[in-house]
């Protein structure tokens, strides 16, 4: 599914790893290139 993450219970028990990945995770997906825009018809 587009839009949703898996995260292990262990994970989700320790808030400050949680956030260590999650500023991870959004650093990571700033360095992505925007997809390109779709026609309507």
């Amino acid at each position: 599914m587009k839009g949703y993450v898996a995260v292990p219970p262990a994970l989700l028990a320790d808030g400050e790893a949680l956030a260590v990945w999650f500023a991870k995770s959004v650093a990571f997906a700033g360095t992505l290139k925007a997809k390109p825009l779709k026609k309507s018809n």
